[in-house]
């Protein structure tokens, strides 16, 4: 591992560890250094986390949230988010499931 390999790993974990940092940028730092170390796996995830997943792809266990369907037609709640507060993909999600 060389000396600029260490200070990418090195800044990736200051701005994965960085509460104000913006996690767009840690997954672009996270893109260079996959793209630097011909990782694919790394790469292809950290696109469909910043660009977000296809709808044909599974998406992972931590982006499915449990939710009940919300608004005046539930019957027991009402919704009170404003509209397209939700990606349209999770909307779909949460009413397939």
């Amino acid at each position: 591992m060389t000396t600029s390999d260490v200070r990418g790993l090195e800044q990736l974990e200051r701005a994965v560890l960085d509460d104000t940092a913006s996690l767009a940028s840690a997954l672009r730092q996270c893109l260079m250094l996959a793209g630097y170390a011909h990782h694919e796996e790394l790469r292809a995830w950290a696109l469909k986390e910043l660009k977000g997943y296809p709808a044909a792809d599974e998406l992972p266990s931590y982006r499915k949230v449990p939710a009940e369907p919300g608004g005046a037609d539930a019957g027991r709640r009402r919704c009170n988010l404003p509209p397209n507060t939700c990606p349209s993909r999770s909307v779909a999600v949460i009413i397939d499931r």
